[in-house]
């Protein structure tokens, strides 16, 4: 299901450095990541659904290289196949709790109600 080798990404030359070598996660596992504050545990994440990409190495999620997909087609791939809920999520007063979850899909339909 996720699939990364030889990752590495960072945060400008003097900042933080994420380095993973080999890491697996099978269909129907269930992983915990943890660690202390700044440890890369958002970061980790935020590579695997596509919404930074890495330096070097491999990201496949259910047989996509999303690693190698440029902007576009990263974002696509996460709209139709990753489901993301953000530590500091930013909903929008005038919606509905619907709303707010159709808005990013630009469903106007959805919106409506």
């Amino acid at each position: 299901m996720v699939r990364i080798e030889n990752l590495t990404f960072g945060y400008g030359t003097d900042g933080f450095r994420l380095r993973v070598p080999d890491f697996g996660v099978g269909d129907g596992e269930r992983v915990a990541v943890v660690g202390p504050s700044g440890s890369g545990k958002t970061t980790l994440l935020n590579l695997i659904a596509g919404i930074l990409t890495p330096e070097t190495g491999h990201i496949d999620v259910a047989g996509t290289e999303v690693s190698g997909l440029p902007d576009a087609a990263r974002r696509r791939f996460r709209a139709s196949q990753i489901g993301f809920v953000f530590q500091d999520f930013a909903l929008l007063d005038y919606l509905s709790a619907r709303q707010n979850i159709y808005y990013p899909t630009g469903s106007r339909g959805a919106c409506s109600r």
